[in-house]
């Protein structure tokens, strides 16, 4: 019964104001101005907001009367594929910002790269259990959780840590040192909340965490407005 209230929260109440919220982030980003680095900062957050409204759609699926189970299974993997996908961008948009020479040749390989990656990952074998049987709650294996913190780690976390540290070196301006941290701070929290995602649809006994994890979940509202307000709205 708790696991189906805090996923209710979640999916109803925290991701329809992430999305709203996201989409106008979006919007203020590209009324600003259009070039590489606002497209790219922009595509992670509207593939962001687009993972969570497909995951409203799938709960609703869930909740209908009908078998539905071909569809919600492949709504649930694009919601997913979708989410942990979009954080590639974050990495690209740090290296735009440290050099601004990044080929497009070298943007695609590492865009198509993760993306496989992510992909070979959600379809491990036997890795997510998913159906009427889990009431449609779905549940990673351990070992989908290791593989993919392995790779999210030397893919996503480890050269972001590289990046905002030479960048942050890079700086003299106060101010902007100022702003960039709060940008660090954005950036963690966001990566924070995906490992965070990931061991929540694995860690379901007991189902305190989940529960708690619900209203931790929130962070990715400040930490999107920080990502924005460090770096953002001044590109």
């Amino acid at each position: 019964m708790l696991n189906q209230i805090d996923r209710v929260f979640g999916i109803f109440i925290i991701q329809p104001i992430v999305i709203l919220f996201f989409i106008y982030i979006v919007i203020r980003i590209l009324k600003r101005n259009r070039n590489l680095l606002t497209i790219t900062l922009s595509t992670f957050y509207i593939l962001s907001a687009a993972g969570f409204i497909i995951n409203i759609f799938f709960l609703i699926g869930t909740l209908l009367p009908v078998d539905l189970t071909l569809i919600l299974s492949i709504l649930y993997y694009i919601t997913s594929f979708l989410v942990i996908f979009s954080q590639i961008f974050l990495v690209i948009f740090l290296f735009l910002l440290k050099q601004q020479d990044f080929s497009s040749k070298s943007y695609i390989l590492l865009t198509s790269f993760y993306g496989l990656g992510c992909l070979l990952i959600l379809l491990i074998p036997g890795g997510i259990d998913l159906g009427i049987h889990t009431n449609w709650i779905p549940r990673y294996s351990w070992i989908v959780l290791i593989i993919f913190y392995i790779f999210f780690s030397l893919i996503i976390f480890i050269p972001t840590i590289y990046l905002l540290t030479k960048l942050f070196i890079s700086f003299q301006d106060r101010d902007l040192r100022r702003k960039f941290f709060l940008f660090m701070i954005g950036i963690f929290s966001m990566l924070i909340s995906v490992y965070g995602l990931v061991l929540y649809n694995t860690w379901h006994d007991p189902p305190t965490f989940r529960a708690i994890w619900s209203i931790i979940s929130l962070m990715v509202i400040p930490a999107g407005l920080l990502i924005y307000n460090g770096i953002g709205q001044n590109l």
